[in-house]
């Protein structure tokens, strides 16, 4: 079964442990990074239906994280300056 035949939810349960990696791999402090999965996984659920398959469903969804990522970086960065 292909990523564009499955749910979010089953795309989500079988891709989740490698999210999860991503941000423990950059994200030292355990509540940003639970933050950062909850976040990335909402946006997920709400960007699911633009997945075309263009690429792999794993590089779709590691792009959002990076995203999220980078956006927290990016927010943290303009609070630490104010």
């Amino acid at each position: 079964m292909t990523a564009l035949n499955e749910s979010v939810e089953n795309v989500i349960k079988q891709n989740i442990a490698d999210i999860r990696r991503y941000f423990e791999s950059n994200i030292r402090n355990k509540c940003e990074m639970e933050k950062a999965l909850i976040t990335t996984l909402l946006e997920i659920i709400r960007l699911y239906h633009r997945f075309t398959g263009e690429i792999a469903i794993k590089i779709w969804l590691l792009n959002i994280a990076r995203q999220v990522l980078e956006r927290g970086v990016r927010s943290h960065t303009k609070a630490v300056t104010n």
